[in-house]
């Protein structure tokens, strides 16, 4: 959770109101911001236990206010809130379970033995004295600035939190990401490995989920995985599901020489002066012909170029980029392939593209006019059903087991009576 920039504790200060107490880092707020965010500190009594958003600038301020009422306090309840601060496009969802939770741990602390209170003097009632039946604090007990000090450290190394507080009390969360829900699986949807799936299946894990894995090439398709280990559909989908959700694959297309694809606007994101060095080595080292092994996408290990082989530069490989605009990759190939020579390695310079989101896929989608008699062929009699202009030719070879080429001699007898929608 390297998100987390910094936490915050406020309380009620009875001179000066809404007080940032406690920061960590330490005077990462200057007292300017500071003052803008006042009025949402400690937004009221009837905002506590509530999630309070707010933002100021670029930065994504998330809040848990909580009012403990007893007459020992100032104004007869003392309020606290607190805060973590993210960017501002951070996902929320992220960082509640482990806000509130924290949060609560200080509520129960405070109950039990007054640990907020004996920590803000000012905020008891004048006169009231300290319970004689609470136990009294240990020598060693943490401050508040020590406990959120520690929680923030810890909670972006390892997503764990682990702070003692005396012998009865101890401060434990574990926090869990939420993520996405993964994109649905299809037949004609190729796997591409994102990690090393060899480290992150080990031998302790479901044994279907590493025969899955160990089938993921980012050239098998899912039919074809489902055609090798001749296992459930189901068992399968949900074992690509699982790593897709935890991203250590991402679907691509079938690779073929007569897909479209087209550029889309995170192209203009590829400027040389804008790009880190280590991205420009990782794009030249994928998408040229290193070795025969190919690898995964965001794993680039560092292999040696032929002496004699001149290798693209990153500026030229944006260039090619920038060349499609919906026409094949046959096309592309024959229009540019003196530019280039044979350095190019096409399948993994289109897997890497479309990885990185900088190509899309044009679908072709044949529909069949309403007035038209389809025809039906005494060997596919199954195709009809799929020229409703819903069926992408991808999902109509995969369902049939038919090649391209195929599919297409079949609906060149339609002739003007298909229309291939792209899209």
């Amino acid at each position: 959770m390297d998100g987390l920039e910094a936490v915050l504790f406020a309380e009620f200060d009875n001179v000066k109101g809404p007080k940032i107490k406690y920061q960590h880092p330490p005077n990462i707020l200057s007292q300017e911001v500071e003052d803008s965010l006042s009025p949402y500190l400690l937004p009221g009594t009837d905002f506590s236990k509530d999630v309070v958003i707010f933002n100021e600038g670029d930065k994504l301020f998330i809040g848990f206010p909580q009012s403990i009422e007893g007459r020992k306090y100032c104004r007869n309840y003392f309020m606290f809130n607190l805060i973590f601060m993210l960017d501002k496009w951070d996902d929320v969802e992220c960082y509640t379970n482990t806000l509130i939770k924290l949060s609560n741990i200080f509520e129960q602390l405070e109950r039990e033995n007054e640990f907020l209170l004996r920590q803000s003097p000012s905020a008891r009632q004048p006169g009231v004295e300290p319970s004689k039946h609470l136990p009294p604090p240990s020598p060693d007990e943490p401050t508040i600035p020590h406990i959120i000090e520690q929680f923030y450290i810890q909670l972006r190394k390892s997503q764990k939190v682990v702070i003692p507080i005396d012998a009865t009390n101890i401060i434990t969360i574990k926090a869990i990401s939420t993520r996405p829900e993964p994109p649905e699986v299809n037949l004609w949807d190729v796997p591409v490995p994102i990690q090393d799936l060899a480290k992150y299946c080990t031998g302790d894990m479901d044994a279907a989920l590493i025969a899955i894995a160990a089938k993921i090439d980012g050239v098998r398709h899912v039919g074809h995985i489902l055609h090798v280990l001749t296992m459930d559909t189901d068992i399968v989908v949900k074992g690509l599901r699982h790593l897709l959700y935890y991203n250590c694959i991402t679907l691509v297309d079938i690779f073929q020489f007569g897909n479209r694809y087209a550029a889309t606007p995170e192209l203009a994101k590829l400027a040389p002066h804008t790009v880190d060095e280590a991205v420009k080595k990782e794009a030249v080292h994928y998408v040229t012909f290193q070795q025969a092994q190919r690898v995964p996408c965001d794993t680039f290990p560092m292999q040696q170029h032929d002496a004699e082989t001149k290798t693209l530069t990153f500026e030229q490989i944006v260039l090619l980029y920038s060349k499609f605009h919906g026409q094949t990759v046959a096309d592309f190939l024959t229009n540019e392939r003196d530019k280039f020579g044979h350095t190019l390695d096409i399948r993994n310079f289109i897997i890497y593209g479309v990885v990185k989101g900088i190509l899309r896929r044009v679908h072709e989608y044949p529909w069949l006019r309403r007035e038209a008699v389809p025809k039906v062929e005494n060997d596919y009699p199954t195709l009809a059903p799929f020229l409703d202009g819903k069926h992408c030719m991808d999902e109509i070879c995969s369902q049939l087991w038919l090649p391209t080429a195929e599919v297409r001699a079949i609906l060149a007898n339609y002739k003007r009576d298909i229309l291939m929608m792209q899209k």
